[in-house]
Protein backbone atom coordinates (compact mmCIF):
# COMPACT_ATOMS: atom_id res chain seq x y z
CA UNK A 1 0.00 0.00 0.00
CA UNK A 2 1.58 3.22 -1.23
CA UNK A 3 -0.50 5.22 0.92
CA UNK A 4 1.62 4.18 4.13
CA UNK A 5 4.99 5.22 2.30
CA UNK A 6 3.33 8.83 1.51
CA UNK A 7 2.01 9.44 5.08
CA UNK A 8 5.85 8.32 6.38
CA UNK A 9 6.96 10.47 4.50
CA UNK A 10 5.33 13.22 5.55
CA UNK A 11 5.22 12.88 9.15
CA UNK A 12 9.22 12.95 9.02
CA UNK A 13 9.26 16.05 8.03
CA UNK A 14 11.77 18.51 10.34
CA UNK A 15 9.67 20.69 10.98
CA UNK A 16 6.07 19.70 11.34
CA UNK A 17 3.05 21.30 13.15
CA UNK A 18 -0.46 19.80 14.11
CA UNK A 19 -2.40 20.95 11.09
CA UNK A 20 -0.03 19.41 8.77
CA UNK A 21 -0.37 15.94 11.02
CA UNK A 22 -3.92 16.62 10.94
CA UNK A 23 -3.87 17.05 7.06
CA UNK A 24 -1.61 14.08 6.52
CA UNK A 25 -3.87 11.55 8.88
CA UNK A 26 -7.07 12.96 7.19
CA UNK A 27 -5.70 12.35 3.69
CA UNK A 28 -4.01 8.96 4.82
CA UNK A 29 -7.77 7.89 6.05
CA UNK A 30 -9.69 9.18 3.01
CA UNK A 31 -7.11 6.77 1.05
CA UNK A 32 -8.02 3.94 2.77
CA UNK A 33 -11.29 4.74 2.65
CA UNK A 34 -11.31 4.98 -1.01
CA UNK A 35 -9.12 1.31 -0.66
CA UNK A 36 -11.84 -0.27 1.21
CA UNK A 37 -15.03 0.98 -1.01
CA UNK A 38 -13.06 -0.39 -4.36
CA UNK A 39 -13.08 -3.78 -2.60
CA UNK A 40 -16.33 -4.92 -3.89
CA UNK A 41 -15.43 -4.06 -7.61
CA UNK A 42 -12.37 -6.16 -7.27
CA UNK A 43 -13.20 -9.69 -9.31
CA UNK A 44 -11.85 -12.56 -7.52
CA UNK A 45 -9.47 -15.01 -9.70
CA UNK A 46 -9.98 -18.49 -9.19
CA UNK A 47 -6.60 -19.91 -7.00
CA UNK A 48 -5.26 -23.33 -7.67
CA UNK A 49 -4.33 -24.09 -4.46
CA UNK A 50 -6.60 -26.25 -2.09
CA UNK A 51 -6.23 -23.31 0.93
CA UNK A 52 -7.44 -21.23 -1.49
CA UNK A 53 -10.37 -22.84 -2.59
CA UNK A 54 -12.25 -23.51 0.50
CA UNK A 55 -11.91 -19.95 1.08
CA UNK A 56 -15.11 -17.91 -0.62
CA UNK A 57 -14.83 -14.54 -2.10
CA UNK A 58 -17.21 -12.85 -0.03
CA UNK A 59 -15.33 -13.67 2.82
CA UNK A 60 -11.73 -12.07 1.31
CA UNK A 61 -13.84 -9.48 1.01
CA UNK A 62 -14.98 -9.02 4.65
CA UNK A 63 -11.67 -9.62 5.68
CA UNK A 64 -10.24 -7.11 3.20
CA UNK A 65 -12.70 -4.46 4.91
CA UNK A 66 -11.75 -5.43 8.10
CA UNK A 67 -8.40 -4.84 7.57
CA UNK A 68 -8.72 -1.22 5.99
CA UNK A 69 -10.87 -0.82 9.03
CA UNK A 70 -8.30 -1.44 11.45
CA UNK A 71 -5.81 0.58 9.56
CA UNK A 72 -8.03 3.26 9.88
CA UNK A 73 -8.94 3.29 14.06
CA UNK A 74 -4.71 2.72 14.73
CA UNK A 75 -3.75 5.11 12.67
CA UNK A 76 -6.21 7.66 14.52
CA UNK A 77 -5.37 6.45 17.69
CA UNK A 78 -1.54 6.14 17.65
CA UNK A 79 -1.02 9.48 15.53
CA UNK A 80 -3.73 11.33 17.70
CA UNK A 81 -0.91 12.79 20.30
CA UNK A 82 0.16 15.91 18.55
CA UNK A 83 0.97 17.94 20.93
CA UNK A 84 4.64 17.39 21.72
CA UNK A 85 5.14 18.66 18.54
CA UNK A 86 4.54 22.29 19.51
CA UNK A 87 6.91 21.78 22.32
CA UNK A 88 9.81 20.27 20.06
CA UNK A 89 9.67 23.29 17.90
CA UNK A 90 10.49 25.40 21.25
CA UNK A 91 13.06 23.22 22.08
CA UNK A 92 14.95 23.58 18.58
CA UNK A 93 18.28 25.66 19.18
CA UNK A 94 17.76 27.50 15.38
CA UNK A 95 14.57 28.88 16.77
CA UNK A 96 16.37 30.21 20.51
CA UNK A 97 17.49 33.31 18.68
CA UNK A 98 14.00 34.72 17.38
CA UNK A 99 12.50 34.23 20.60
CA UNK A 100 13.21 37.92 21.86
CA UNK A 101 12.20 39.20 19.33
CA UNK A 102 8.86 36.75 18.26
CA UNK A 103 8.02 34.55 21.09
CA UNK A 104 6.03 31.83 19.46
CA UNK A 105 3.03 31.99 22.30
CA UNK A 106 0.29 29.14 20.42
CA UNK A 107 3.88 27.00 20.33
CA UNK A 108 4.01 27.88 24.23
CA UNK A 109 0.03 27.47 25.12
CA UNK A 110 -0.05 24.21 22.80
CA UNK A 111 2.91 22.45 24.73
CA UNK A 112 1.45 23.44 28.26
CA UNK A 113 -1.77 21.84 26.76
CA UNK A 114 0.04 18.39 26.38
CA UNK A 115 1.92 18.32 29.12
CA UNK A 116 0.18 20.45 31.94
CA UNK A 117 2.62 19.42 34.30
CA UNK A 118 5.00 22.79 32.67
CA UNK A 119 5.15 25.86 34.46
CA UNK A 120 4.47 28.51 31.23
CA UNK A 121 6.11 31.68 32.43
CA UNK A 122 9.12 29.72 33.73
CA UNK A 123 9.63 27.79 30.01
CA UNK A 124 8.73 31.13 28.26
CA UNK A 125 11.90 33.06 30.48
CA UNK A 126 13.97 30.29 30.35
CA UNK A 127 13.79 29.90 27.02
CA UNK A 128 14.21 33.36 26.00
CA UNK A 129 17.29 33.65 28.26
CA UNK A 130 18.51 30.83 26.00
Amino acid sequence: MPHVDILYQQLQKRIIDTITVNSAISSFKSAVESVRNTVDDISEEPSSTKRRRQETPASRRVAAKEVCDVISVQAEERLSFTGHLMASNLFSSGNFMSFNRNFPEESLFQACQAYPFVDSSKLRTELEIM
